[in-house]
């Protein structure tokens, strides 16, 4: 970034004193750029997009001088861009969003200047036209800087001559006082800026005028595109791209040409796809959507609209190869349809060794007999068979768009979308932004002041046009979804992974959401993306035409370096492969389609790196997993009986490590299925009349039927040499090494993602591990636990024994004594009570405390009686407890007392202490007397080598007495 300062002219001080360098061309300056952005820029046409309106004119004559190709790319995106805005502003469901932006623009633009505002442009043109008049006398200034100075000053009173009057009536006009919340109304005589297809100029054109012009325009192909390559074989065999010279591609070059999909499937003249094709050339046809009705349609063409070869097409149309193949339909979910993944071999009328495309004279058809004995074309013909391929691939889209997308697809299916709409829009769209933010509470600081009304208008103006902008990015798939996608036969829509899988489930959201790359991608500043499974349709008709069908992703998305088209575009342009046959060219497709995510070699433009995502994931599940079982055995380690029993972190782990496995089992699954499919078409490369006959068994045939079959045995052998010669020449065994190569691509890949799921697989088994471990380690605690209750209950038994025994030999004798000692007539004569008159008082007595007793034990009101009692008691022991801390010193006594020896844990700890202490210095005298028995025991080997036949008997004495004296100094 730099900035330029003031030189001459009046456009100046509006120049771009902020240029971004991404514009400039390799090589060239900033100061180079800003004068003459035609000669330094990188690319033409995002150059003339970053010019402002009254520099665009002059940037296009001098660019059409300059680069007539740049000039022409130019001038077509400027066409396309206002077609595409003007049928954008032609739909009636999009007139809300378009009045919204009006609104906005023109509340914007009415509070662009205020009166402080100009004021304040004033003040500092009056302030640098000071600094330019005091730097110009100046006496240090040289005479080249004060014409400099003067000069600049000439400029600032000229500008503010002719434009602050302007702002001034501009101010009058939109004043902040004015009324801004009327705005435009649709019916208002308003303009946006379009440019003229006729010449690129900033002209403006009133929106009734465009309305009315595209109501009467058609588009029943949404303004999509199809491709278009064209390969010619040289004189080395090989195939190279050619450019067409059919007037429909607009000039364009290969393999970028590319011609409008109303043209390919409904024009009659000069149609690409029923022209005829010159000899050894094949051609190579995109559609980009797997739109049944539209292949058919491109297939009637191919054959002229079944004139020209009727057989052919109804075959290749038939229940058995097309609409049979489809899974899914009728009340079964939208996502669930899709073709069933084969290899089709599909026979033609003509000849095997006779292609039936259409020519000029030279490659044979059905209707050209007469060029019956031409030679072959470029291709290598699988016996006179058409090849239908269908396989599921990975790509990937942003979860914001495949929400919309599903919205979309909702309300195409729903009786009542329309009352529905509002309630479908994603929330991650900036309109559901805008208007969060817009009802949300704010909360505002009292001491700063509130934002300018400008502002605030300017920020609604800009989310406005992001909101139209992103709305016109996918406007053509939405349209193409809720007009097809109910259609007989329908449009395949792409589907995510569960969708894939999952074919039943109505609502897959909530697993799409929990996908690892939606969770790899989120905490990210990237927007979020989730993996697809798209579907590649393959055509190989009459041995020189390939017709593919794949989707692209939701929206326009240009450029798109991770589309499948454009990758191939690239791949192609660069010439580094050597094509050699139609097949091979089909094999180099499918491959583009299967590597996707393992391509690193092309710019990432947001894709994300699933491998790398997936690898991370299982990458941080295993490390927690060897956290939790470092702290599982660091609790067992430390205090067995008091290990958490909690599962929670580990079910966590566990679902996680299982979501992964699930998902690299659906992809390995895709990639299984294009396995499968490349596998058969090798087959059917490396046998193209079928399988022969393999010597690996015995075939027991009658001595007579061998000699009588003989002659015919001979025939058919030599005609079967002949035509497998006849395809090796062609360049079969070229593409049955291309179609292995492939195979061993295919399988890498699914070995891969075969890894990856082990080492999930691995993680699932190590948390089930420690699951298990928990659930073992929980029975031992409750059998300890239980051990330990009975032998509580044990100990309790014994005392309630005792006091039984008690109990039944002193009751008998208390019961008898104190009968007997009582005072009554009849014991000692006592006229106090009769013997009769004590034992109804006695036994009456007892009844009724037994019985209060009982109640009080089983009653249910006594529960509730008896919680009150204890809540009133702990509340008294509680606050007088409380009150004697606070107001005496029984605090500090009950702390000394619990630090003091008096506390039965502080003598627990002690003795436990005191016993480690002891074992410590039992283990180290144990190991001293080790080391003293070892080293006397050499000694004793060093005397006995010296005299042998003096026995030394003061080991034992020596040993015992160090023992002894050992023991004496520890005690």
């Amino acid at each position: 970034m730099s900035e330029y300062p003031l030189s001459s002219g009046d456009d100046l001080l509006s120049h771009d004193r902020v240029i971004d360098p991404s514009y400039i061309k390799a090589g060239s300056t900033e100061s180079q750029y800003s004068a003459q952005p035609w000669n330094h820029c990188e690319n033409a046409l995002q150059s003339y997009l970053s010019l402002r309106f009254s520099a665009r004119q002059n940037f296009l004559d001098q660019l059409k001088g300059i680069s007539g190709e740049g000039y022409q790319r130019t001038i077509r995106e400027i066409r396309r861009i206002d077609e595409h805005r003007n049928k954008f502003l032609s739909y009636s469901n999009k007139q809300d969003l378009i009045n919204s932006l009006r609104d906005a623009h023109s509340k914007w633009k009415k509070t662009v200047f205020n009166a402080s505002e100009l004021e304040e442009i004033s003040r500092e043109r009056k302030k640098r036209l000071k600094q330019l008049e005091n730097a110009s006398t100046r006496k240090v200034a040289t005479n080249s800087q004060k014409a400099l100075y003067m000069n600049h000053t000439k400029i600032l009173r000229n500008w503010d001559a002719k434009h602050l009057e302007s702002l001034k009536q501009t101010v009058g006009r939109y004043g902040r006082d004015s009324p801004v919340s009327n705005g435009l109304r649709p019916n208002q005589s308003a303009s946006v800026p379009t440019q003229d297809p006729s010449g690129p100029g900033a002209e403006e054109r009133p929106l009734q005028d465009a309305e009315e012009e595209l109501q009467r325009a058609s588009d029943s192909y949404y303004g999509l595109k199809a491709g278009a390559m064209y390969f010619t074989k040289g004189s080395d065999g090989t195939l190279r791209g050619i450019d067409s010279n059919n007037g429909n591609y607009r000039g364009s070059k290969f393999p970028d040409q590319k011609i409008a999909m109303e043209t390919i499937l409904d024009g009659a003249d000069d149609n690409p796809l029923s022209e005829e094709c010159p000899k050894d050339t094949i051609r190579y046809f995109h559609i980009p959507s797997n739109n049944m009705e539209w292949i058919e349609k491109a297939i009637k063409q191919h054959y002229g609209n079944q004139l020209t070869a009727p057989n052919d097409c109804t075959r290749l149309l038939a229940r058995e190869h097309w609409l049979g193949q489809m899974h899914g339909g009728g009340t079964a979910p939208v996502h669930s349809r899709h073709m069933r993944s084969k290899c089709l071999l599909i026979p033609r009328e003509a000849e095997p060794n006779h292609p039936t495309s259409q020519s000029s004279g030279s490659i044979p058809t059905s209707s050209n007999p007469e060029s019956a004995h031409e030679p072959q074309s470029a291709a290598v013909s699988l016996a006179g068979n058409n090849v239908a391929i269908f396989l599921p691939y990975l790509h990937w889209e942003m979860s914001s768009r495949r929400a919309q997308m599903v919205n979309v697809v909702n309300e195409a299916i729903s009786a009542n979308s329309i009352s529905s709409s509002k309630k479908l829009r994603l929330i991650h769209t900036v309109s559901d932004v805008w208007k969060k933010n817009k009802t949300s509470k704010k909360v505002v600081n009292s001491k700063n002041k509130e934002p300018p009304l400008r502002r605030m208008y300017l920020g609604q103006y800009l989310l406005a046009l992001a909101r139209l902008a992103e709305e016109m990015d996918y406007e053509a798939h939405e349209r193409l979804l809720r007009d097809n996608v109910d259609k007989d036969p329908p449009l395949h829509i792409r589907r995510t992974l569960d969708q894939y899988y999952f074919l039943t489930l109505e609502n897959t959201s909530e697993r799409d959401k929990d996908q690892v790359v939606y969770r790899g991608t989120k905490p990210r500043d990237s927007p979020t993306r989730v993996v697809m499974v798209d579907q590649l349709w393959l055509w190989i008709l009459n041995d020189n035409t390939i017709i593919t069908s794949f989707p692209r992703r939701w929206g326009r998305n240009k450029p798109d370096a991770s589309g499948v088209h454009k990758s191939l575009r690239v791949r192609l342009r660069k010439g580094t492969e050597e094509i050699r046959s139609i097949h091979h060219l089909a094999m180099i497709i499918v491959d583009q389609c299967s590597r996707v995510f393992f391509d690193r070699t092309r710019p990432l433009d947001q894709r994300p790196e699933v491998m790398d995502l997936f690898a991370e994931a299982i990458g941080t599940v295993t490390e927690k997993t060897r956290i939790a079982y470092d702290h599982f055995w660091r609790a067992i380690a430390q205090a067995s009986h008091k290990v958490p029993m909690v599962i929670n972190p580990e079910g966590i782990l566990l679902k996680e490590a299982q979501d992964i496995t699930e998902e690299l089992m659906i992809m390995k699954r895709v990639y299984s299925e294009q396995l499968k499919v490349m596998k058969d078409f090798e087959r059917h490369l490396s046998h193209p009349h079928g399988r022969q006959p393999t010597t690996s068994g015995y075939t027991l045939v009658p001595n007579e039927l061998l000699f009588n079959s003989a002659d015919q045995l001979v025939r058919d052998i030599n005609s079967v040499e002949s035509k497998i010669s006849n395809f090796e020449g062609q360049g079969r065994k070229e593409s049955v090494y291309e179609a292995r190569d492939l195979v061993e691509l295919l399988l890498a890949r699914r070995d891969e993602i075969q890894d990856l799921e082990e080492a999930a697989l691995r993680a699932c088994k190590q948390l089930e591990g420690l699951l298990s471990l928990k659930q073992q380690q929980a029975s031992i605690v409750d059998a300890r636990a239980a051990l330990d209750t009975a032998h509580q209950t044990y100990q309790q038994g014994r005392t309630i024994q005792a006091f039984t025994i008690v109990t039944i030999v002193f009751l008998p004798l208390s019961f008898i004594a104190a009968f007997f000692g009582m005072n009554n007539q009849e014991i000692n004569e006592s006229h106090w009570m009769s013997l009769w008159a004590q034992i109804k008082w006695l036994f009456g007595g007892t009844a009724v405390v037994i019985f209060i007793s009982l109640s009080l034990a089983f009653g249910a009101w006594f529960h509730a009686l008896s919680a009150w009692i204890k809540a009133a008691l702990r509340l008294c022991f509680d606050v007088t407890w409380a009150l004697l801390s606070d107001r005496t010193k029984m605090i500090r006594l009950y702390d000394w007392w619990r630090a003091s020896l008096f506390n039965s844990n502080n003598i627990d700890r002690s003795r436990e202490r005191l016993l480690a202490r002891i074992d410590k210095k039992r283990r180290e005298r144990l190991a001293w007397q080790e080391e003293a028995g070892m080293s006397l025991v050499s000694q004793r080997g060093e005397v006995d080598r010296g005299n042998q036949e003096v026995p030394d008997t003061r080991l034992p004495q020596q040993l015992n007495g160090r023992a002894s004296g050992t023991t004496d100094n520890i005690v």
